[in-house]
């Protein structure tokens, strides 16, 4: 992926930019601790200008640190997170490694004629947080873009601040199991 110029919309009175410009670049991961049931969610949001200029390190990265039942649920609880930081109006895009987060929209017709249960009519393990995610994407719209995670450092600057993301997410995670076991 490269960044590209943000195209110009010639208007009648004036030359505007492109909400190109404007949109915001998201980036959401989780860490999560299989044994202790604890984890760490995070998401970046950034500016055009400040994703061009993406330094080697960002101070933008928001963390939580919480109890969970699975990665999955962390992963959902970053995107969400994520996407409630976007100002109403303002377009964005989110980039997550989590095929869950990619795919969620595309299931929402099924999920909820479903009533978010499945084919034995048992309720979903993450249904809570299924409602809450089209909750956040309806009331903060995004594009929804999977990255490769666990990446090295790379040319491309959309890797280079989900890999700061994710480095973050696993180090605070880390740091709060070697404190948990002082």
């Amino acid at each position: 992926m490269e960044i590209r110029e943000p195209k110009k919309i010639e208007t009648e009175t004036e030359t505007e930019t492109e909400t190109e410009t404007e949109s915001l670049y998201l980036f959401s991961d989780a860490s999560f601790c299989q044994k202790s049931k604890q984890g760490v969610a995070g998401y970046m949001s950034l500016g055009y200008k400040e994703l061009c200029s993406a330094a080697s390190s960002l101070p933008h990265i928001q963390t939580s640190f919480m109890k969970e039942k699975s990665n999955i649920r962390m992963e959902l609880r970053a995107a969400i997170d994520a996407l409630l930081s976007v100002p109403k109006g303002r377009k964005a895009t989110l980039y997550t490694d989590c095929q869950c987060v990619v795919n969620l929209d595309s299931r929402r017709k099924k999920l909820l004629a479903a009533g978010f249960c499945n084919k034995e009519g048992e309720r979903l393990k993450n249904a809570d947080l299924y409602r809450e995610f089209f909750l956040a994407l309806d009331n903060h719209p995004a594009r929804i873009i999977w990255i490769k995670g666990h990446r090295k450092k790379s040319l491309n600057p959309l890797e280079n601040c989900f890999r700061q993301v994710d480095q973050k997410v696993r180090k605070e995670l880390k740091e709060k199991k070697t404190a948990l076991t002082l």
